[in-house]
């Protein structure tokens, strides 16, 4: 992790995260205590779909924020707003409220909601290489694992020295600490230029990005995941809870051994070769899921049992690490966080479900062949996703095709390595015949060009104004102004062009202060270019 310890904005990212894992975890122990020892069981499992229902249906929605704001301040404001709701869940704990804690904690779940989201989203943005994104999943997905023995642990040290209630206050201090980490972060991206005004279809547009065919198949297969996830948690106190099974102290123990178990698999994810392969990789994370599910439904034994959850450990470790690289590097980073909301509001259905459908198929079918059955059918399915991952995979091949053309381009030469190579992979290659028209003088702007071979010629008025060829760029000044289309370009030849359409083309530029500054000063020169020559200022290039 040395690529990561010399990234200081990472290293903040990180103490976000940590801060967040920990408390997130404690929060829920303590909470339990809590609503337990107002109403009892009933009200343990309210206050629990109180911190997540919510969240998961309005996240989403409220995700667009999280695209139209720094994401550093997004962060650093959730974590203040969760040193204030633990405050609050204080002083409702104290009041003996059943009421005014599962308020606090549902009004809680939309800001969190958004915790997520946004530090995905913001992980490209501070990450400087791919290899380096490798990394830092892995060290997320260890801070994970350490959190979740951290949070229960803390939660217990708290409550065995404090009250309920100033055990719950506390907490706000290390939401404190994660603020200031989060607003600590500095980068050269900052909010991109609209493109489109925001309504409820821009809100749904995290899912239609997942939807995408080179995201689907990973999508699908995280979302199965999920639906085990949910299984998982009634099998194993089905195991453990009934006679003779070891009781709650196992069920915690399993648990544990799973976490121990992500520790290992994030280890040896970070020490992997860093070159390709991470979707295919992530499915085989989803086959350790499922399979030592199934062999404990067929051999349900006390050691095959912290067996199988210590790989289910490892295989959640290694489906995190890289299926989450794979999402990093295929999102557009300016709708990343709405993406991500969707993704986990989606998950965390997905895990609702899987957790209300377990005990209706164990009384159906019965523990041992429920488990071998959905284990079965999640490794299953996550083999026949190998095939539709491998055109994931060779979406983010590295150097992805063109680099060194995007590279070259004056307006995103600043950009660091992720941006470009999210570039290069979303230009789509058009072959031109001669005479044929790639922009039309007088049309709104659809997007930006560069040359890969043949000359075109920019033509304004009738008259060939300047030929362009291969490394030369066009569109910028339409795109950038806001302004009708000023000259035509029109293939001299046989040519190739390299098409970026126009809400990708604003997004990184204007999203990156020296981006945007390098793009306005080509934009300039080729205006001043212009009034060289005559044409009136009102018009310039394409």
């Amino acid at each position: 992790m040395a690529a990561s310890q010399r990234n200081r904005n990472l290293w903040l990212v990180q103490t976000s995260w940590a801060c967040w894992v920990a408390t997130d975890l404690a929060l829920l122990v303590t909470l339990a205590v809590v609503a337990f020892s107002l109403d009892g069981v009933g009200a343990v499992g309210l206050v629990a779909a109180a911190r997540v229902l919510p969240g998961a249906v309005l996240g989403p929605l409220l995700a667009t924020a999280a695209d139209r704001l720094p994401r550093p301040l997004l962060l650093a404001g959730v974590h203040l707003f969760w040193a204030a709701a633990s405050l609050a869940l204080a002083w409702a704990a104290a009041a003996a409220s059943l009421w005014g804690v599962v308020v606090v904690a549902a009004v809680g779940s939309v800001g969190g909601s958004l915790f997520k989201a946004g530090l995905r989203a913001l992980m490209s943005q501070v990450v400087r290489t791919p290899a380096e994104l490798v990394t830092a999943n892995a060290a997320f997905a260890a801070l994970e694992g350490v959190g979740t023995l951290v949070g229960p642990v803390l939660a217990g040290l708290l409550l065995s020295a404090l009250s309920p209630a100033a055990a719950l206050g506390s907490l706000s201090v290390i939401f404190a600490v994660g603020a200031v980490a989060s607003a600590s972060v500095r980068t050269a991206y900052q909010v991109p230029r609209r493109t489109a005004r925001l309504g409820l279809a821009d809100a749904g547009r995290g899912f239609a990005e997942l939807l995408k065919p080179q995201l689907r198949g990973m999508f699908a297969v995280f979302m199965a995941q999920s639906l085990m996830r949910g299984l998982l948690t009634v099998f194993v106190a089905a195991l453990c809870l009934t006679s003779g099974g070891g009781g709650e102290e196992r069920v915690a123990a399993l648990f544990a051994t799973m976490g121990a178990g992500g520790l290992v698999g994030a280890a040896v994810a970070a020490r992997l070769p860093r070159q390709g392969g991470a979707a295919r990789r992530a499915t085989v994370g989803v086959v350790l899921w499922g399979l030592p599910i199934a062999l404990l439904g067929l051999w349900p034994e006390g050691w095959v049992a912290w067996a199988a959850l210590a790989v289910v450990g490892v295989g959640n470790a290694v489906e995190d690490v890289y299926g989450f690289t794979a999402l990093d590097r295929l999102l557009p980073n300016h709708v990343a966080a709405r993406a991500y909301a969707a993704f986990w509001s989606l998950a965390a259905g997905l895990v609702t479900l899987g957790s209300l459908a377990g005990p209706p198929l164990v009384t159906l079918m019965g523990l041992g062949p429920t488990m071998a059955v959905t284990g079965a059918a999640l490794a299953a399915f996550a083999l026949l996703m190998l095939r539709p991952l491998a055109r994931a995979d060779a979406r983010v091949a590295v150097p992805p095709a063109h680099l060194a053309l995007v590279q070259a381009t004056p307006e995103f030469a600043p950009l660091p390595a992720m941006a470009l190579e999210r570039l290069a992979s979303a230009l789509t290659p058009r072959s031109l015949l001669a005479g044929e028209v790639v922009v039309r003088e007088g049309d709104e702007p659809d997007g930006f060009g560069i040359v890969e071979t043949g000359p075109l010629d920019v033509v304004q008025g009738g008259e060939t104004v300047r030929q362009l060829g291969p490394g030369d760029a066009f569109g910028e000044i339409g795109l950038l102004m806001s302004r009708p289309r000023t000259a035509s370009v029109v293939a001299a030849g046989a040519a190739t062009i390299l098409w970026l359409d126009a809400e990708t083309f604003i997004a990184a530029v204007t999203g990156h202060r020296h981006a945007s500054s390098a793009a306005m000063v080509v934009a300039g020169d080729r205006l001043e270019s212009d009034r060289t020559r005559g044409v009136p200022p009102s018009s310039g290039g394409p």
